[in-house]
This record gives structure tokens, C-alpha cells and sequence, in this order.
């Protein structure tokens, strides 16, 4: 019995030695002006973030309207868990340098849920294809798939966007598009236009009802977040996610059971925890699990 506790003790030891010097994957908390006054709050950020001025189209205002005749608050998706996955989300798009309203785009493909798979063709926060994620690096094999893996799918979401954003001269409205109807649907619309002597900007072209939907939604429901009180919280309050690594199967599950982490949460933040066991080398928890 002692020495089953002392390998439980020595992993605890191993685990916050790694937690401590490699793994964190969020930046550290940022406070407004210093450490004396209150901390930022999440609808601060997107304030200062938020960057497409097309949230003023009569489109997205219309898409607002909507959303408050019904009552419909989408917002009321990010509970706690999810709310820690946006947070990470919204740290990474800022680190790029890339617009703020992109972290609502999982918003829209999945309510932010990691597990999510339409009918299996396009699965995970960012509902990216098979062929789509390994060309912009996240791997895809029998036993590990990176599209339910928060940390490499948005990753490679974002590689993906900046790309699209690229190959479209810099604008993002056409670069979410192309994300939602594919490059060539949106680069097909463009030549049409051009040969009818059309404008080719995104509100212009003749795309499928869903793309022309998809973008007033992300672009609606990054201004209402603005004045979401679900998103009114301080960022101290938001848990960062760290990265454990799992050298065996064996270890995962003393890890599992010495800091009373529970399955569905494992589950939920790890998907391929669940689809293959055996194989997972790292999950990803938030740091409140290990305090």
C-alpha cells in the first residue's frame, strides 16, 4: 500500500513539474492597467478586438433582430466548460493578430462542443474535413484524430483561415466564406461576376443560402456578445486548459484518480479519450482540476 501511494505521489510531482515548465497552453491572465485594478472582463476584450466593421450591415442588424424577437440567447451554449474553450479560442485568434470575431465561428459550426460530428465527414469545434486538416496540420489516423482535439484543430483552423484570408487579398468576409462553401465555390462566384460586370465582394455574390446566412451570423453574434451578460465575467474567473502528457495508459488513469477529475469531464475536453483510450498521450483539462 505505501508504495502504491508513493507512485500516485511521484506522478503528482512529475505532472505539476511538467504543468509548471512546458505545458500551459493559454497565456498568463491580463489585467487592465495593473494588478491593482479590476481584471478584464471577456465583453472587454471583444471590445477592444473586434475589427470587421460589416457588423453595421443591414444583414447582420437583421440576424440581431432575430435572435432578441425570439428570445433565443445562442450565448447560453457556453456554460462553464465551453466558456474555458472559448477563452482559449479567443486567446489564440488574438496572438495572430487575426479579427476577434473569428471565435465565434465554432459558435456557429458546433456550439463549441468538441465532440460534435456532422453525419462524420466534418467533426470537432471547427467541423473541418478530413482532407482540409491534415493539409493545414492537424493529423488524422485510425487510432488518433487531431479534429476533436481542441488545441491542434484550432490550430489548424486558424492555418486554414489565414490562408483563405491570403488567397483572398486580405479580405476575411470572403475568407469565412470560403471556409463555410469551400475556395472553389467562392473563387467560381467571383469569376461570374467579373464576367457580368458585378462587384465580387462577399454581399455581392450568389452563394448557397447557408454561406449567405453563416456570415451574418458569426458577425451578429460577435457584436452581441458585446452585450451578453452570460459573457460579462472576469477572465480570472474563466479557467485557463493545460496540456498533461500521458507517457502510458496506465499513468492516465492514477492521474484521472489522484486529482478527481471526472470521466464525462475528460471526456468532453478529450474526445479521443473516448474513441481510443489506449492510444492517448496527452489530454487537456482546465488548470481548476489541479488546484
Amino acid at each position: 500500500m505505501p508504495k502504491c501511494h508513493y507512485s500516485i505521489r511521484s506522478i503528482r510531482q512529475s505532472l505539476l513539474f511538467i504543468l509548471f515548465i512546458v505545458m500551459a497552453v493559454i497565456p498568463q491572465m491580463v489585467y487592465a492597467g495593473g494588478r491593482d485594478k479590476a481584471p478584464l472582463l471577456l465583453t472587454d476584450i471583444l471590445a477592444d478586438g473586434l475589427s470587421l466593421e460589416e457588423r453595421e450591415h443591414r444583414h447582420v442588424k437583421s440576424h440581431m433582430e432575430n435572435y432578441r424577437k425570439h428570445s433565443v440567447s445562442i450565448f447560453s451554449h457556453l456554460d462553464e466548460d465551453r466558456l474555458v474553450i472559448f477563452n482559449y479560442v479567443l486567446n489564440e485568434v488574438k496572438s495572430r493578430g487575426m479579427p476577434l470575431e473569428l471565435a465565434f465561428i465554432p459558435l456557429v459550426e458546433s456550439s463549441y462542443r468538441p465532440n460534435a460530428s456532422n453525419r462524420g465527414t466534418h467533426v470537432g469545434l471547427w467541423q473541418m474535413g478530413e482532407a482540409t486538416a491534415k493539409t493545414f496540420g492537424v493529423p488524422v489516423t485510425r487510432v488518433f484524430d487531431g479534429r476533436y482535439d481542441i488545441e491542434r484543430s484550432t490550430q489548424g483552423a486558424l492555418n486554414y483561415l489565414e490562408y483563405l484570408h491570403n488567397r483572398f487579398d486580405g479580405d476575411w468576409l470572403l475568407a469565412i466564406a470560403a471556409y463555410n462553401a469551400g475556395e472553389g465555390r467562392v473563387l467560381r462566384a467571383m469569376k461570374r461576376n467579373e464576367r457580368e460586370g458585378k462587384k465580387t465582394d462577399f454581399w455581392s455574390l450568389s452563394l448557397p443560402r447557408i454561406t449567405q446566412a453563416y456570415i451574418p451570423k458569426v458577425l451578429a453574434l460577435s457584436r452581441l456578445a458585446q452585450e451578453e451578460s452570460r459573457l460579462k465575467v472576469p477572465r480570472r474567473n474563466v479557467s485557463k486548459l493545460v496540456k498533461i502528457e500521458v507517457l502510458k495508459p496506465t499513468q492516465l488513469s492514477a492521474i484521472v484518480s489522484e486529482f478527481s477529475i471526472e470521466q464525462p469531464s475528460i471526456e468532453f475536453y478529450n474526445p479521443n479519450y473516448k474513441r481510443h483510450k489506449e492510444h492517448v498521450r496527452t489530454i487537456i483539462v482546465p488548470e481548476k482540476y489541479l488546484k
